[in-house]
């Protein structure tokens, strides 16, 4: 296994409690993350370098982002669309089943795939259409966590960081996911975010393990590894020009920060390989609500 000292820059020393899923708004080139256990919206203009922070009333799970460029968060208890002035407002009335939304994604077939957090493996992935109409694909989750797609070998990928697992599924025509398998095994290791690149590869956060994994998605075998100055590694993203940086969010949380003092920083590293943009969900102005 190939294991260099990767060259990465700290993009923000702001500590997160956990800081997680993190989205690059190409049109204004900001950044934004979000700190769960802070209950924080995190921006920084990655332009002029200036950072701003909003606290909401609820902890968020993951961020997307709308075709006109909206930011919308997925939190305890409902999906919302978000704004500096107007704050929190109702998008998706969905109560999740399980603690809260976690992580999520739009996907390919332009709706928002989102899980929840359940430590009772009650836990389901959403699929929720820009009508606010949605469906449950997956159930019994623990920590659904860090997915992606493979969109020309039609290949949904997914973490449950609770059970220590990737699955790999095949989906058809509708997106609607079929043979479902375990990828990867990751043994006491804790899978978290995730982000394909242009090769199909897997480049997964551990948290707890202080590193990001390029993983083969055909067998599940790691091909490379870089490590960061902190042990939990929580999330990643392909962002810039050519998307060819992986931008990684980490979390202070139970760390010790005299040892690990940008425990809960956002790093940035240059790759060889790169991602794709993000895909965003249509939203329908008839659907929000203050």
């Amino acid at each position: 296994m190939n294991n260099p000292n990767n060259n990465y820059y700290v993009i923000s020393d702001a500590l997160s409690i956990i800081g997680e899923t993190p989205i690059w708004k190409i049109e204004t080139n900001e950044l934004f993350w979000i700190d769960i256990y802070g209950k924080k919206i995190i921006r920084k203009n990655l332009t002029d370098g200036k950072t701003s922070c909003s606290i909401i009333a609820e902890c968020p799970g993951c961020l997307f982002l709308g075709g006109g460029g909206e930011l919308a968060v997925a939190a305890e208890k409902n999906v919302y669309l978000f704004s500096n002035s107007d704050g929190l407002m109702l998008l998706y009335p969905i109560v999740p089943e399980g603690e809260r939304f976690n992580d999520g994604k739009v996907g390919p077939d332009g709706k928002l795939w989102v899980g929840t957090i359940s430590p009772d493996s009650k836990g389901v992935l959403y699929r929720v259409g820009s009508d606010g109409k949605y469906e449950i694909l997956l159930d019994s989750m623990g920590n659904s966590n860090g997915l992606d797609w493979n969109v020309y070998k039609r290949k949904f990928y997914l973490n449950d960081t609770y059970k220590h697992v990737t699955y790999a599924f095949d989906y058809n025509e509708e997106y609607n996911l079929y043979n479902r398998k375990i990828l990867r095994f990751w043994g006491k290791e804790n899978p978290d975010g995730m982000a394909i690149d242009s090769d199909g590869n897997l480049f997964i956060a551990l948290f707890g393990s202080g590193k990001v994994v390029k993983v083969n998605s055909f067998d599940g075998e790691i091909i490379r590894q870089l490590d960061f100055p902190v042990p939990n590694v929580t999330s990643v993203l392909f962002a810039h020009e050519n998307y060819d940086e992986l931008i990684v969010t980490t979390a202070a949380y139970n760390t010790d920060l005299r040892k690990y003092p940008l425990a809960g920083a956002v790093f940035g590293v240059k790759t060889s390989e790169s991602g794709f943009p993000l895909n965003r969900i249509k939203i329908m102005e008839k659907n929000v609500s203050k």
